[in-house]
């Protein structure tokens, strides 16, 4: 049933939401979140008994939360590095990266106060957790109930990228959705992939962007020595980071305990 509602919230994004987004920019982005993302997650959970994720606490303690920050900005990083990456190596994929960087470059409008800040929530707060609650909430509990937890991730993370229908962005949205499914299966808290997706947004959508001068124009992409150097750097970083809150936040084997018993009847 969970692959029945990501359909339906698929068809729902590319009818309704593009609709709303096409007449009212972004306030149509919060509009179409919420309307075709976040309400069929909630009806989802209305209709079956598969146990979320919890929200009534965090799970890790404050520092932990540091650390998922700083690491899922890097990991952001490094995702967006590999999207450059296959931009490089595939030049027919630059024209759609411009469509796509104009498109963000409208959402913000930085020459319109009001409406940069509507986009700002919209890719930073709405966004974050209209998708964490129809991924991590909805989709994933179901998936780890029917396979192993490594599987539910890497499908998990998939479809996560699949949603996006983003060519240029299709591997390094899938690590991006793998970081936050394994996230919520480390910590049984969906509050962690909300934090780290909100963190992934606000880095790599608006900060970085603004520190560098504004979004990049196509033309402007980087030499394909400078995205590999600059791989080679950061994707250490990441992945340490990444090792290093492995080490750090504590899984619940809980669940897992309960599906193998389940799977044992």
């Amino acid at each position: 049933m969970a692959y029945a509602f990501f359909a339906a919230a698929v068809i729902l994004l590319f009818t309704v939401g593009a609709a709303l987004q096409s007449a009212y920019g972004s306030y149509g982005v919060i509009a179409s979140e919420v309307l075709c993302i976040f309400v069929p997650a909630l009806v989802f959970r209305r209709l079956t008994d598969v146990e979320w994720p919890t929200l009534r606490r965090l799970r890790v303690k404050p520092a932990s939360v540091l650390l998922i920050v700083v690491a899922s900005a890097v990991v952001g990083l490094a995702a967006n590095l590999l999207a450059a990456l296959m931009i490089d190596v595939i030049p027919s994929l630059g024209e759609m990266a411009e469509t796509y960087r104009h498109q963000i470059e409208q959402l913000l409008q930085p020459d319109d106060p009001l409406r940069m800040a509507v986009g700002i929530v919209a890719v930073c707060v709405v966004a974050p957790l209209c998708e964490e609650f129809l991924f991590r909430g909805t989709m994933l509990p179901g998936q780890r109930e029917h396979h192993p937890a490594w599987a539910a991730i890497a499908v998990n993370g998939l479809l996560f990228s699949a949603l996006h229908v983003n060519p240029m962005g299709f591997v390094s949205l899938f690590v991006v959705g793998v970081f936050l499914a394994w996230l919520v299966v480390r910590t049984e808290s969906l509050w962690t992939s909300i934090i780290a997706h909100a963190a992934f947004n606000t880095a790599n959508g608006v900060l970085l962007p603004a520190l560098a001068g504004g979004i990049a124009r196509a033309d402007k992409q980087p030499p394909l020595t400078d995205i590999l150097t600059a791989l080679a750097v950061v994707l250490p970083i990441a992945g340490g980071l990444w090792f290093l809150l492995a080490r750090t936040l504590r899984p619940d084997h809980a669940h897992d305990s309960q599906h193998h018993a389940h799977s044992g009847n």
